[in-house]
């Protein structure tokens, strides 16, 4: 809902929403393997795909700011490149 609504996540919401998605709370550049995608992930790469930018920023203010650069280690693809292939660049 705040997504919708464009209210920034707050440290709660962030957390939550990082261990729905199976990722470490409490390791925002922590690499986890995703079972229904098949792959790996990393928490930013995660969220630019999916075109959740207030969470990119959230991750980005509390320590994932590195991996705003980083490519994944399977196929070299990074958040921006996983945010065009979301759709959410034009």
């Amino acid at each position: 809902m705040k997504r919708e609504l464009k209210v920034p996540y707050d440290d709660d919401d962030a957390k939550a929403l990082l261990r729905q998605k199976g990722f470490n709370p409490d390791d925002v550049r922590e690499v986890v393997d995703d079972v229904e995608y098949e792959g790996e992930f990393f928490p930013m790469e995660w969220f630019s795909y999916e075109g959740n930018l207030m969470m990119c920023q959230w991750l980005h203010a509390n320590g994932a700011a590195e991996d705003i650069s980083r490519a994944d280690e399977a196929h070299g693809r990074t958040p921006m490149s996983e945010a065009c292939g979301g759709g959410h660049l034009s």
